[in-house]
């Protein structure tokens, strides 16, 4: 899911007083496809998946492990959780929803029940994400949508340099070592954000 729009990026791009056109095809396609790039790029740094829906995912079960990281978290809703080292996920391999819970944080704790190792022997189906629609996500996380709105600004701006090692700025140049990273705001918005390792 995009996590801003061609009309907030707009609005960032024409601060510093240029005006694009809102009938140019190809700036709103070029606007368009950057927002997407940039956006699943966001969501692979954060190591969470960003769009509210229902889910359905296998996990490894290692001996003794009872926490499980859900990709999609929030969580607002468990539908099942079963467990079953043969994986088939009989109706009889649902484990009761008093023996586990999901913090703020999308990790699944199975403690109520000891969970047999096996791979893929845990399933678990979930509503979850950080929003369902990208109007509800700049509502609920404006700092990330801002992000990407100054990161999709930022290439915009440098469109025509890209694949140069350096550009003209005034009476100077400017040269650039590498690839293109995210701008240093985005990686500090970022950070309070993302997912971190279990333990």
């Amino acid at each position: 899911m995009d996590m801003t729009t061609v009309a907030r990026a707009k609005v960032l791009i024409e601060a510093d007083g240029q005006r694009l056109s809102v009938a140019d095809d190809t700036t709103t396609d070029l606007l368009s496809r950057l927002i997407e790039m940039y956006s699943a790029e966001a969501e692979a740094s954060l190591s969470r998946l960003v769009s509210a829906e229902a889910r359905t995912a296998q996990f490894h079960v290692e001996p003794q492990q009872h926490v499980f990281a859900l990709p999609a978290y929030p969580v607002t809703a468990i539908a099942s959780v079963r467990h079953d080292t043969g994986r088939e996920f009989a109706s009889s391999s649902e484990i009761d929803d008093t023996a586990y819970y999901a913090d703020d944080n999308g990790l699944l704790h199975v403690d109520g029940q000891t969970l047999a190792a096996g791979r893929g022997a845990l399933r678990v189906t979930w509503t979850g994400g950080m929003a369902a629609s990208v109007a509800s996500f700049a509502t609920a996380f404006p700092d990330l949508a801002g992000a990407i709105d100054m990161q999709v600004t930022y290439h915009w701006q440098r469109r025509s340099g890209y694949g140069s090692q350096g550009e003209s700025v005034g009476a100077g140049n400017v040269s650039y070592s590498g690839p293109l990273k995210w701008l240093a705001h985005v990686e500090r918005v970022f950070a309070r954000h993302r997912r971190l390792g279990i333990g």
